[in-house]
């Protein structure tokens, strides 16, 4: 994975991370991010910008030495210097302790632009809750939808289609995947 500068929410590429659930320390190796909403087989949009983080082994970590990343997604900023998943888990930011490592600059990836927001749709209640905010892929349209069982998503009330794909507004303090999944 190529390595460049980048400096995101306030942490930088060479940072060193721990977390609220004993995990690390780490090297912040590369940033993704920001967004403010993402598309899988569903959309999850979030209040705030979020990041997330490969991370690298440090000395000082018992799987030093061993090849692979360790990862933490959904991380966004509170205040001027706390960092916290969506789950609410805190990340712990420090540089380094030997100074940041020397890596190039490029002018698109080093500076990313703020992130874009999730094109709302007029007459939505997008905190509806759990199955009753959709997308229907095939025409766009965001939708309400009472779920009349616990199977099978809704047609697409413009184009008639199935619209499988679910849209979830991520709340801090829960857990966004346990919440796609149902």
């Amino acid at each position: 994975m190529e390595r460049i500068y980048k400096k995101v929410l306030g942490i930088r590429v060479g940072d060193i991370v721990t977390t609220s659930y004993n995990t690390g320390p780490y090297e912040v190796w590369s940033i993704h991010g920001p967004h403010l909403w993402e598309k899988h087989s569903y959309y999850i949009i979030y209040p705030w910008p979020v990041i997330s983080l490969a991370l690298a082994y440090t000395e000082s970590h018992h799987l030093f030495g061993k090849k692979g990343f360790s990862y933490i997604n959904d991380i966004h900023r509170e205040g001027d210097c706390r960092w916290l998943t969506t789950t609410g888990d805190e990340v712990i930011v420090t540089p380094p302790p030997n100074g940041y490592p020397d890596l190039p600059v490029d002018m698109f990836r080093s500076f990313p632009p703020p992130a874009e927001p999730y094109p709302f749709q007029d007459g939505v209640d997008y905190s509806a809750g759990h199955r009753r905010v959709w997308h229907c892929h095939r025409c766009g349209l965001d939708f309400n939808w009472q779920p009349t069982s616990r199977h099978g998503p809704p047609n697409c009330p413009r184009c008639n289609r199935i619209a499988y794909t679910r849209v979830i507004l991520a709340v801090e303090g829960e857990n966004t995947y346990v919440k796609t999944l149902g």
